[in-house]
């Protein structure tokens, strides 16, 4: 009650803002599109972990999926409803997975920052620091293995005047 309150519970939805089409005939459970406000841990003095969830329904799809989740710790996760790193990208369907990046009359650029210290307080890299890191893995069965990498490195302590790199495969 509201002069009672109970603690939300664990993956318990809070709020939701529904669409659906006039005339639309829905059996399947619900509207085809949520924005849907969810805790992720049982709400208490100290914790209030919180995560936001966009449902939509594919088209020519009668059933809606989770498209995007920003999670409670920064995680974004597109395709996916738990994401597990800062971008998750999952996709059952040829093509779905690729990142593009489009730009008219410049270079697109895909950068990586890397820093010895934090990100409040920067430092230089030292020797063998990496600066950047594209893994590929396969699935064996049981779990995903690494299978090559690219590897781009410090190949000095690096300085406002020395910033050497080295590839490394």
């Amino acid at each position: 009650t509201r002069l009672n309150p109970l603690a939300a519970g664990t993956a318990r939805d809070l709020l939701s803002l529904e669409g659906d089409a006039r005339g639309s005939v829905n059996t399947l459970g619900g509207p085809p599109v949520r924005i849907v406000m969810a805790s992720t841990e049982g709400y208490t003095g100290l914790g209030r972990g919180t995560r936001i969830r966009f449902e939509t329904t594919p088209t020519g799809s009668p059933t809606r999926a989770t498209s995007m989740v920003p999670d409670h710790n920064g995680y974004l996760g597109l395709g996916t409803s738990a994401p597990g790193a800062h971008l998750d990208l999952a996709s059952q369907e040829e093509g779905l997975g690729d990142i593009r990046i489009t730009v008219a009359d410049a270079s697109p650029d895909l950068v990586a920052r890397a820093t010895g210290g934090t990100l409040a307080a920067p430092t230089p890299l030292l020797l063998n620091s990496a600066l950047f890191i594209l893994r590929g893995q396969g699935y064996t069965g049981s779990a995903y293995e690494e299978s090559a990498s690219l590897v781009l490195r410090a190949s000095e302590n690096w300085s406002t005047t020395a910033n050497g790199a080295k590839i490394e495969f």
